[in-house]
């Protein structure tokens, strides 16, 4: 299972002093499409695997490159509510998307189905609620777990990666179930 929340690159560098300044870039590197697609994600992982991606409305459609390239197929969408707006081009944004996309067999282990919207609060830039890895763990309690950019040491059995986490977890090099 691999729990991915790329640092998307947006095209949008507004100006010093406005309500988005410097966008995403300004809290961490960021990366293009082209970027991540030509990550070796489809080499660490399991024939069998569930891909949880993160992605906001202005990549929607874009991100089918990067779920191409990573060797998934979507399946399903979770909404993330975060009881709060933020500034967008057309719109006040409050949400944010949790795809669901498989590689090879993965249906959940349980026969519950958990809710597709989802409401929580937002904390800090980019922080996602413990409540989804929750989820994620909830819907397929067995196999290897991995968290790609992750920003945090996430709890065990979760092995992460990324610039921001302390030590880089062996699961970049193992395959990800």
């Amino acid at each position: 299972m691999v729990y991915a929340d790329p640092p998307w690159k947006y095209n949008d560098q507004a100006d010093a002093g406005s309500v988005q300044s410097c966008g995403a870039a300004r809290h961490y590197p960021t990366m293009s499409i082209k970027e991540l697609c030509a990550l070796d994600v489809k080499g660490i992982c399991d024939q069998d695997c569930v891909l949880f991606l993160w992605v906001t409305s202005p990549l929607l459609f874009e991100c089918l490159a990067v779920i191409t390239a990573w060797g998934f197929t979507y399946r399903a969408s979770i909404v993330w509510n975060k009881a709060a707006h933020n500034m967008g081009h057309y719109v006040s944004v409050q949400h944010e998307f949790l795809l669901i996309c498989v590689r090879g067999s993965c249906t959940p282990d349980i026969a519950e189905r958990l809710p597709s919207v989802v409401t929580e609060k937002r904390t800090k830039h980019s922080e996602k609620p413990e409540r989804f890895r929750q989820m994620i763990d909830a819907m397929y309690p067995q196999g290897k777990r991995l968290e790609l950019f992750s920003r945090r040491q996430p709890p065990s059995p979760w092995e992460a990666h990324g610039n921001e986490v302390a030590q880089a977890g062996p699961g970049w090099r193992r395959k990800a179930g």
